[in-house]
């Protein structure tokens, strides 16, 4: 936006200007212009944090850029045991993907969305706080650290948003997990096989048994009392960060008790209670984040403990 020619800032100038031109006491006329101006700075610093924005989120092109700037990892074809110690069942994962190296965080989500629903958004919140201005107000946000506080079908939205330069290619679920480009939430399957990353299958975490290690490795219950900047402590093996805590991730599976076992499995019920999450959050105790965890989120239900990544079809 030319910050010359917006007529809100030229109004302000010319009230000043009119000012200037009345008859009235001194020190009230230097305090009026005084506060025109702070006013006329602060609309200045509005709408220049507003387009730091406005070409991300403001065109197909604009979004396709965004995420070909995120890091993805490789993640190989192969096979595993999925589960716990009591119930595994064998899974073939037959495609290559990709997964984002970390979660979603505040500022892509706000650069697609134009909002940010987190209840994590606050300076108090982090050290590097930052907002920027839309039409409807102010948008404040914690950017590095992981977006929470949305809705399956948001996420949904959010998926569809960035896939648009994609045209029909990526235009449903079934089309994401098809085709080549296309970003998506991970199957049940997949995250479970990218948190163990090869790892011997009769452990509780891809580094061993021994919960003390999480620390090393996990945003959770006994080292904070909230989300934390993506990237904040060790990756995996794969070189996937803060696949246990931080947030609970959604995945595509609708909830089901029995673990979905095969080649390339998803379950999807038409009727059913809730959306699969995986990986614990920031509130999560030593057994929620084992790589079998497994929990259920209510469909349309919004919590500060979760939150999502992305992979994309190879």
């Amino acid at each position: 936006m030319d910050l010359k020619n917006s007529d809100f800032i030229y109004n302000i100038k010319k009230l000043a200007f009119n000012i200037k031109g009345v008859e009235m006491n001194k020190q009230i006329k230097n305090f009026l212009v005084g506060m025109i101006a702070v006013l006329l700075l602060s609309s200045c610093h509005f709408m220049q944090k507003k387009a730091e924005f406005s070409n991300l989120g403001s065109s197909k092109r604009g979004l396709a850029s965004l995420f070909n700037s995120v890091l993805f990892v490789n993640i190989p074809a192969g096979s595993f045991e999925m589960g716990d110690f009591n119930k595994k069942v064998p899974v073939e994962i037959t495609r290559t993907f990709q997964m984002m190296e970390t979660e979603v965080t505040q500022k892509q989500w706000s650069s697609v969305m134009r909002y940010n629903p987190s209840y994590f958004n606050k300076p108090e919140y982090c050290d590097n706080y930052d907002w920027f201005g839309t039409l409807e107000g102010k948008v404040e946000m914690c950017p590095d650290n992981p977006v929470e506080n949305v809705s399956y079908s948001e996420v949904q939205e959010f998926i569809s948003k960035i896939n648009e330069n994609t045209g029909e290619l990526c235009s449903s679920k079934e089309l994401r997990r098809k085709n080549s480009g296309c970003l998506r939430l991970p199957t049940e399957a997949e995250w479970e096989y990218s948190v163990r990353a090869n790892t011997h299958p009769y452990i509780d975490y891809f580094f061993g048994n021994d919960p003390l290690l999480l620390n090393t490795y996990a945003v959770y219950s006994k080292n904070s009392k909230q989300s934390q900047k993506v990237r904040s402590k060790k990756k995996n093996p794969w070189g996937l960060y803060d696949m246990y805590g931080n947030v609970w991730e959604y995945v595509q599976d609708t909830w089901s008790e029995s673990l979905p076992g095969g080649t390339d499995p998803l379950f999807i019920r038409e009727h059913f209670y809730g959306y699969v999450i995986r990986g614990g959050s920031y509130y999560s105790l030593n057994e929620s984040l084992k790589s079998s965890s497994r929990f259920m989120a209510y469909p349309e239900g919004k919590s500060k403990y979760i939150g999502f990544r992305l992979v994309r079809t190879l």
